[in-house]
């Protein structure tokens, strides 16, 4: 009868010894696993949070340092088109930014609309009316040499000043650094800095 009660409280103690280690193992378990769920959702919010600062401030575009000045044709191998045989169009390109859905081109723009430090438009409510400079939406997918461009007939000849700004989301990028263009003859012209 003794040794009945001995072994049965042994085998009672070495029951809640195995299961005191269960339950540690247990909560250890669930501790671990609450502690990765953590860990996922901070990365999951530190990259959402961190995509959504990148979206919202586009890159600043860059004009090419080169454009190309033509003569008015009727056509790509037409001849010049009568009455405007002193007219230019330029030629403007820059390099593809990732998820652009607009392209604007400011022609003319001073620094009373462009902050040339920041690239901040100073004048939110320019209409484009040449107060300033003339904005001009740069026409969808329009692309020359596999590069996006933009084509402007009717330059003036003698320095022309441009900038560029893109859209990506619902946010519109701060304005390129001004590019200077002497408009003359046809043929390739590069930036000057004045």
């Amino acid at each position: 009868q003794e040794v009945k009660k001995l072994v049965t409280q042994y085998l009672q103690k070495q029951n809640e010894y195995k299961k005191s280690r269960m339950y540690l193992l247990g909560s250890l378990t669930r501790r671990v696993v609450l502690l990765l769920a953590i860990l996922v959702v901070t990365t999951t919010t530190t990259t959402t949070t961190t995509t959504t600062i990148v979206d919202a401030c586009p890159a600043q575009p860059q004009f090419d340092l080169q454009a190309r000045v033509k003569q008015h044709r009727a056509g790509a191998r037409g001849g010049l088109v009568q009455g405007e045989e002193d007219l230019r169009k330029i030629i403007l390109q820059w390099e593809r930014i990732p998820g652009a859905q607009d392209h604007e081109v400011c022609h003319g723009c001073n620094d009373q609309v462009i902050d040339e430090s920041t690239g901040e438009d100073k004048s939110p409510k320019n209409d484009g009316n040449g107060e300033g400079g003339v904005v001009h939406k740069v026409p969808s997918g329009q692309e020359c040499g596999g590069k996006p461009c933009f084509i402007l007939p009717g330059v003036p000849l003698g320095y022309n000043v441009f900038h560029l700004r893109v859209k990506v989301g619902d946010e519109w990028s701060p304005w390129s650094a001004r590019r200077n263009f002497f408009v003359k003859e046809p043929g390739a012209i590069t930036h000057e800095e004045l």
